[in-house]
């Protein structure tokens, strides 16, 4: 019995003085320059997205005449033109669908959890849920430093794993299953779209993964040699049998 008495008095004294020494050693100073530090970083990626999203829009009279002449496709072919419009217009109303939803979900989250501006939590994760997957996650860290402020880091923990559970069900079961319904495409291809772009264009490639990889799809399907490749990038609901 004294063994064990002895033991567990020493296991609490090395838990209290572990604990002691984690607080000796956190720095609110160091909190927020990293904070600032991941702010920088998501400003400069945003800046050369909303550039490269300009250039697209200076450029996209001529962008399916390009496509045309890559897979060998009439570009004065009307029904081209209206797929690839449709098909755009599509994925931004599905896309602004989508923000508006996970923006709700987080105004209504914060608000319940006591966060102080609530509103500007939503309307960030609005704006950010156009960059898929990571900018949900981008959205969560401002939010979340003002609760190890305001709330402690009980509620800032709460609030972390909220805004990751809203990421996990919107951006990755939710929207790839409305996306490739709505834009015909397979939800895996989505999926892969977004690794695949992600990896060879960075953030912007991401933002642009689905309109690029619908765009491909529609001139695929144009094209004898190429079909094969439209057919494997389309959903269950948009294969002819």
């Amino acid at each position: 019995m004294r063994l064990s008495s002895l033991i567990q008095d020493s296991s609490q004294q090395a838990y209290i003085a572990f604990i002691n020494e984690q607080v000796s050693n956190f720095s609110p100073l160091a909190l927020i320059g990293n904070l600032f530090a991941q702010i920088r970083g998501f400003l400069s990626n945003f800046i050369l997205i909303i550039f490269t999203i300009i250039f697209l829009l200076l450029e996209a009279s001529t962008l399916p005449k390009k496509i045309g002449i890559i897979f060998s496709v009439n570009d004065s072919d009307p029904e081209f033109l209206n797929q690839f419009t449709h098909g755009v217009q599509r994925y931004l109303g599905i896309k602004t669908i989508i923000s508006s939803i996970t923006g709700m979900i987080v105004a209504a989250f914060t608000f319940l959890i006591g966060l102080d501006f609530p509103m500007l939590w939503g309307l960030t994760a609005f704006l950010l849920n156009y960059v898929p997957t990571i900018g949900s996650l981008i959205a969560a860290v401002p939010a979340v430093a003002l609760a190890i402020v305001q709330l402690g880091i009980s509620d800032a923990i709460i609030i972390a794993i909220g805004y990751f559970a809203i990421n996990f069900f919107i951006g990755g079961i939710l929207e790839p299953r409305i996306m490739g319904k709505g834009l015909g495409l397979s939800t895996l291809v989505v999926f892969l779209s977004l690794v695949f772009w992600g990896w060879i264009f960075g953030p912007v490639g991401m933002l642009l993964s689905v309109p690029l990889t619908m765009t491909a799809k529609i001139a695929c399907s144009y094209s004898e040699k190429t079909k094969l490749i439209a057919v494997l990038l389309s959903g269950a609901s948009d294969i002819k049998k």
